[in-house]
């Protein structure tokens, strides 16, 4: 219990009696790359109602690919002073994402052919049986339409200031909470029709994020700076797929407000 006291003290302290030294608001456009993964799945499938009850045992290799899409990030945060260059940074930060997911199916022995198949999270689970052929790999393209979601972000990192306080580097962890996530649903009909609904859950996304923040800020102006960000993903965005994180680039402006020249 005193290991865990005694450096949440000294970090509770630190801000209690340690000098704002800037407080700035940012908004940047993002941009998401997120890792390709390959699973292997087993499905059982049926024929639907109006056809005799048939059952089939299917194995397959999964690949999932995605295509990041612009976003946006919104953060405000606050700087306090350690030494005359060394800083912490801690505030709040809102992220949107955007990615399409590419789903690729290869089946790896003799399968029958089936006739509906229901898409869902995160990289398309089956219910009922599908329109999948022995042919080779199967690309869900109809499938495959744009995913977002968002996240409200807690960043604390460490900071040093360089060329008289004109370029700021902070670096450290982030806890990300997920808010929001939207997808399509997508169900293939028995002659190739489909449907498709855009819904919104998150069920199959893991809650909680850690992440590992790195910024780079310019200040052009007293006032005005340019900001670049990049984060890397240390948890997997879906509960059941290890391997798919975020690697998130982001470049923007900063409106700063200098408090150590104000007092």
């Amino acid at each position: 219990m005193k290991k865990t006291l005694v450096p949440l003290l000294v970090f509770v302290t630190t801000f209690a009696f340690g000098q704002i030294k800037n407080i700035s608001i940012n908004i940047s456009p993002n941009y998401s790359l997120i890792n390709s993964a390959t699973e292997r799945g087993a499905f059982t499938t049926y024929q639907p109602e109006t056809y005799p009850s048939s059952y089939g045992y299917t194995q397959w290799s999964i690949k999932q690919n995605y295509k990041g899409k612009t976003g946006v990030d919104f953060n405000a945060k606050a700087d306090y002073t350690i030494t005359k260059r060394l800083f912490v940074s801690a505030g709040l930060s809102f992220n949107y994402l955007r990615y399409d997911q590419n789903i690729g199916l290869t089946p790896t022995g003799n399968q029958p052919q089936f006739t509906s198949t229901n898409t869902g999270v995160p990289f398309g689970t089956f219910y009922g049986s599908g329109i999948i052929y022995n042919s080779g790999q199967i690309s869900l393209a109809r499938a495959n339409k744009e995913r977002t979601t968002s996240y409200v972000s807690v960043p604390v990192m460490i900071g040093y200031s360089f060329l008289n306080d004109r370029l700021l580097v902070r670096t450290g962890p982030a806890l990300s909470l997920l808010l929001n996530a939207t997808h399509y649903n997508v169900s293939y009909g028995i002659n190739g029709s489909f449907s498709q609904q855009r819904e919104s859950s998150t069920n199959g996304y893991h809650q909680m994020l850690v992440n590992l923040n790195t910024q780079v800020t310019y200040r052009v102006f007293k006032y005005f700076g340019i900001d670049f960000s990049y984060q890397q993903g240390l948890t997997s965005i879906y509960s059941d797929n290890t391997r798919s994180r975020y690697h998130t680039v982001a470049c923007g402006v900063s409106y700063i407000f200098d408090m150590t020249k104000s007092n």
